[in-house]
Order: C-alpha cells, then sequence, then structure tokens
C-alpha cells in the first residue's frame, strides 16, 4: 500500500514537472494526489508569458497537470542563457518597444517561430486593482515602484523594472513614467493584446477566468490551439509557487470573489484609499480586447465604477 501511494505521488509530481504524467488527480492543498484515473496525457506545446503575480505558474502546473511538453528546453529561459541574441525567452520579458535591446522583437520572433514548431502561446493578464496590490506585496523585479514606498509616492513618480540577478549589467530594461506602477499594467496589458492580434497562436487569458474555472478556460486554450483535452481534467487546490506569498485555490476564489485586495494593508495602507488616482490612470481600453470566459469574474473596472 505504502509502495502504491508513493508511486501515485511520484507520477502525479511528474505531471506538474513536464514529465509525461497523469490524468483525474484531483491536487490536494499540498498538492498530492488524492486519485488516479489513466496514464496517458496528450501532448500540448505551449509558452505562457505574463507579468508577475499574473499567474504564469498557475497555468503552466495546470497544463503540466493535464498534459505533456516536450522540446522543454525551448522554453526554459536561464539567466546565463542570454548573450544579446535572445535565444531564450524569459516569461516575464518586458513585452514593449521600449528597450535598447528591444525586447519586443525578440517576443515577436520566438512566437513566430513557435508558430512553425505548431507550438501556442497565452499571455496572462489580472484585474489591475488586485494586481497593483499584489506588487506592493511582493515587487518582485519592480523594487524601485513599490518597495517601501506609500501610495502617494508610487502614484507621483516613474520608476524603472530592475535587472533580474546574474543578467548581464548591459541589458537594459524599461523605465515607466508616472505612475510608474499603474504604467507597468498598461504598458504590459496593451502590448500583449497587440501581440495576440499580430500571432493568431497567441492568446491573452484573464488570471480570475484561470482559478475560477480551470476546465473551462484550458478548454478554450486547447481548442484555440487546436489540442484535445485529457480525457479526464485534474485541477490544483493547493498555491501554484511557493514565493509570493500565494494562495491556494479557496482562498483565491475567496480573494476575487469578494474583491479582498481592495483592504489588504500592504505597507501598513490598502488600496482602497487611492482607488481614484488609480483607476483614472488605468488605461480601460484595452478591456475589450481582453477574452471573458467565466461570468463570475467581476469586471475588471468593478472597483472603480463607484469612485
Amino acid at each position: 500500500e505504502k509502495m502504491a501511494k508513493r508511486m501515485l505521488c511520484l507520477l502525479a509530481a511528474g505531471a506538474l514537472h513536464g514529465v509525461p504524467g497523469a490524468q483525474g488527480v484531483w491536487m490536494t492543498k499540498n498538492n498530492e494526489p488524492e486519485s488516479l484515473d489513466a496514464f496517458h496525457a496528450p501532448v500540448f506545446n505551449y509558452h505562457v508569458l505574463g507579468m508577475f503575480d499574473s499567474g504564469t505558474n498557475l497555468m503552466n502546473a495546470v497544463g503540466l497537470a493535464n498534459y505533456q511538453k516536450i522540446d522543454e528546453s525551448f522554453y526554459k529561459c536561464g539567466h546565463h542563457e542570454w548573450n544579446g541574441e535572445a535565444r531564450c525567452l524569459w516569461k516575464h520579458m518586458p513585452p514593449m518597444d521600449e528597450s535598447d535591446l528591444g525586447f519586443r522583437t525578440v517576443i515577436d520572433n520566438h512566437i513566430a517561430t513557435l508558430k512553425k514548431l505548431n507550438h501556442s502561446v497565452v499571455m496572462m493578464v489580472r484585474n489591475p486593482i488586485s494586481h497593483l496590490a499584489s506588487w506592493k506585496k511582493a515587487p518582485y523585479q519592480l523594487h524601485s515602484c513599490a518597495r517601501n514606498k506609500k501610495w502617494d509616492v508610487i502614484l507621483e513618480t516613474s520608476c524603472d523594472m530592475d535587472k533580474p540577478p546574474r543578467w548581464p549589467d548591459d541589458m537594459v530594461f524599461p523605465t515607466f513614467k508616472a505612475p510608474g506602477l499603474v504604467e507597468v499594467w498598461n504598458s504590459y496589458v496593451r502590448s500583449y493584446v497587440d501581440i495576440a492580434k499580430a500571432h493568431e497562436n497567441a492568446m491573452v487569458m484573464r488570471y480570475e477566468d484561470l482559478v475560477l474555472e480551470p476546465e473551462k478556460s484550458m478548454k478554450i486554450f486547447a481548442d484555440f490551439a487546436g489540442v484535445e483535452m485529457p480525457e479526464n481534467f485534474s485541477a490544483l487546490a493547493g498555491p501554484a509557487k511557493t514565493h509570493g506569498h500565494s494562495l491556494d485555490s479557496e482562498e483565491a476564489v475567496d480573494k476575487i470573489k469578494n474583491h479582498l485586495y481592495v483592504e489588504e494593508p500592504h505597507g501598513g495602507e490598502p488600496i482602497s484609499g487611492h482607488l481614484k488616482a488609480i483607476c483614472a490612470a488605468i488605461d480601460w481600453s484595452v478591456l475589450d480586447d481582453i477574452p471573458k470566459i467565466s461570468h463570475d469574474v467581476p469586471s475588471y473596472d468593478s472597483d472603480c465604477t463607484s469612485q
């Protein structure tokens, strides 16, 4: 019995790491399997792009729990691999044209190459108010934008995106005009929408859709890519990552449906007291071009309609 349980865990863990894995596994809060109905997973080669805390890890985890991925080395971008020729594609790479290294050109070229290989791309976006609040909590490479700063300061200043650790010193990352943190969201989402329009193998997906309706979200992405769904869909109940104060699925659903992020006191002050200025700075024109999957996801401007 112990050996059988160990094999079950190993198979499910393998699925989460891109090894040909198991379907029909509902992952517990510790991401351990409760059942195993099948051992054969369809092949789905896709790449995930998105800003920090946009659901990229969740998208990978849900996908890898249900599919096999080959040519994995094509996706992975180790810091040591950057040599000025862009042989790797970092999932958080700035998608704008503002960098001296031309990151947008790098992304466009990679997506075009992926198309020839019959690979697909999904770009994750998130409710702007929730996303900004999460960056205040865990800024990642946005230290100059949010770390140890009050909202009044954040909304009055421009900021730079920090170079990731161990990347070359001559790599140039963009500066975001004031209000810097809001412009990070605007720039990324605008660019992702443009990329989706320019490439038939790239689409935008809302983080909230994946949290509230993971199977339906993966079905839409699979249909978009021309890939079959697994016979038995596997979902995650636990956090998809171990950093950034991530939540399990029940907590994430509660946070989305009840707008709990609005009153979270990150840095001693919630975002709720600054919604008027933030809402005025958000580029709402992109909303019409972002696919909407679940009817249960609150509108991205719902936190601002009363402002």
